[in-house]
């Protein structure tokens, strides 16, 4: 009964006086448990139950040795007591220092559960301030905001990544990795980019980053000047809501396999919940890079999709029928068309639609050979 909000009223109503002198004379509910939880709030309204809506009752609870909460009290103890004592195994113990020693295990099992919640929360509490930022961004998109000014600042991210990535600043221009960056710049954008060592020996970091970008800026425009008639921005959000999607998905399958072991790194001396927070927000930084590099190259990859043509009205053309009865020793004329015979135009099928004029087993094969359709091409 407990949680479902319904109270058990045995005669406590003030319009059942004959029912609650009945009751208050047999000594109200009588609640017995077979066992203590847990938790002493659950004990707390069992004894309630007792006296709700006024009624007398009276509340008894009863343990064994090898119950979980006598372990945790030290059944051991109490064992070796009684057979010292020489009390029988079914012999009923009350004591009052019993009980509070019970209560005090039950207050202990309580603070360690409330540290696992704790903990729960504190793990959850990473995962949530994630959500935040990642629904942000989806919630701008579907608001119907602008995107553009977004995705150009990826594009610009994206070029400083690759220039930090294989053109790095505290390096100089001769041991840049040029074929890796003209290789990223040639599978993303589809720029060529092949200087001569003379050229790179004179590449200032800065002024070739400001050159990307720019060059990345006037491509992105002719990408959006190649969807003419289409809504360029809607496509936009598409993409990127269709990217943020899939890598959040991934990022919480990630941590949900993460949290499960994270635990391990107690015993390298290190804390788990500060380890997580550091490995949870390596992950998110990851994904925000990988939503990042996805939506550069599809945007550069998509096709703006084909228009069909009009159908344009053509007027049907037919060959008309061979003769029938034509020799077949004239030869070159018959054998360079060799099927007129066979189209006829048929009456009802629909207009000048050609049909397959029915050829007899013992009539000249239409192919021009000279024999019978049934030796020829009738076989």
């Amino acid at each position: 009964m407990a949680g479902r909000g319904t109270d058990i009223v045995l005669g406590g109503l003030p319009l059942d006086a004959q029912n609650q002198g009945e009751v208050v004379a047999v000594g109200g509910l009588y609640v017995m448990g077979t066992e203590r939880h847990d938790a002493r709030r659950i004990d707390n309204q069992l004894r309630g139950r007792c006296g709700r809506q006024g009624d007398p009752g009276e509340t008894r609870f009863y343990l064994a040795l090898d119950d979980e909460l006598m372990r945790l009290f030290g059944s051991d103890r109490l064992q070796s007591l009684m057979e010292k004592f020489g009390m029988t195994e079914d012999e009923p113990i009350e004591s009052g220092l019993v009980s509070k020693q019970i209560e005090g295990a039950q207050r202990r099992v309580e603070t360690h559960n409330f540290d696992i919640r704790k903990q729960l929360v504190d793990y959850d509490n990473v995962m949530n301030k994630q959500r935040e930022v990642v629904y942000g961004l989806r919630n701008r998109i579907l608001d119907g905001k602008d995107v553009s000014a977004h995705v150009l600042q990826m594009f610009e991210e994206d070029v400083e990544w690759a220039l930090d990535q294989f053109a790095p600043k505290e390096a100089y221009p001769e041991a840049w990795d040029i074929p890796s960056l003209a290789a990223h710049l040639k599978r993303v954008y589809n720029v060529e980019f092949a200087p001569t060592p003379q050229e790179v020996s004179r590449f200032d970091r800065g002024t070739l980053q400001e050159e990307f970008k720019t060059r990345v800026r006037e491509l992105y425009a002719k990408r959006a000047q190649e969807f003419e008639g289409y809504d360029f921005h809607e496509i936009e959000k598409m993409v990127l809501l269709q990217m943020i999607d899939h890598a959040w998905k991934n990022h919480l399958y990630d941590l949900d396999h993460m949290k499960r072991y994270i635990h391990l790194r107690a015993y390298g001396q290190k804390d788990p919940k500060i380890e997580y927070q550091k490995e949870s927000f390596t992950l998110f930084e990851a994904m925000l890079e990988r939503i990042r590099h996805q939506t550069v190259e599809y945007l550069f990859r998509i096709q703006a999709p084909k228009r069909a043509p009009k159908p344009v009205a053509m007027a049907a053309r037919h060959d008309e029928p061979g003769a029938e009865g034509e020799e077949a020793g004239e030869g070159s004329s018959a054998a360079a068309q060799p099927r007129r015979s066979i189209l006829k135009k048929g009456d009802g099928v629909g207009e000048g639609a050609p049909v397959l004029q029915k050829i007899g087993r013992n009539d000249p094969c239409p192919c021009g050979s000279g024999k019978k359709y049934k030796k020829c091409c009738g076989k």
